[in-house]
């Protein structure tokens, strides 16, 4: 004998968790995708910043696929850059100038490596990001104000 809708929605209610059940067990999964997703991009409300006194060192950390701190500054005069890769795939440290002249390049860190260039450059904005093909674009991009901010 064939089913009939008032048979199929009888057995949806029948069923343990019922048919309000299910959808709210679709909704809170689907919720939990979102919020991973979310975290997995590492999205933050508030940017990372830190601010290094002159002849200090400027700790950057690599990972998939971000820069800690998003936002660095230092006083003019050399200063250390310390780059470690926390992530699981090679990274890369990268310093552009306003006129996007690379002025700082590391070599491609494998999980777990880090180095330190010691560096003097004039006050101004910079760009800091990998550039490992696609990193930058999926959110490994910050800058770096040397001297005055308004700078």
């Amino acid at each position: 004998m064939p089913t009939t809708r008032r048979d199929r929605a009888t057995e949806a209610w029948s069923h343990p968790i019922g048919a309000s059940g299910s959808r709210m067990l679709l909704r809170a999964s689907a919720l939990a995708v979102a919020l991973l997703t979310l975290a997995a991009c590492g999205g933050s409300a508030a940017a990372k910043t830190t601010t290094t006194p002159r002849g200090e060192t400027v700790h950057v950390v690599l990972d998939d696929f971000s820069i800690t701190p998003i936002q660095a500054s230092s006083k003019t005069g050399t200063f250390t850059l310390t780059i470690a890769n926390r992530g699981h795939s090679p990274h890369n440290l990268t310093v552009q100038d306003q006129s996007g002249k690379s002025v700082v390049h590391t070599a491609d860190l494998k999980p777990g490596q880090s180095t330190a260039v010691s560096i003097r450059l004039p006050a101004g904005g910079y760009t800091t990001f990998c550039s490992l093909p696609g990193h930058a674009s999926l959110g490994m991009k910050g800058t770096l104000t040397v001297g005055d901010s308004s700078a």
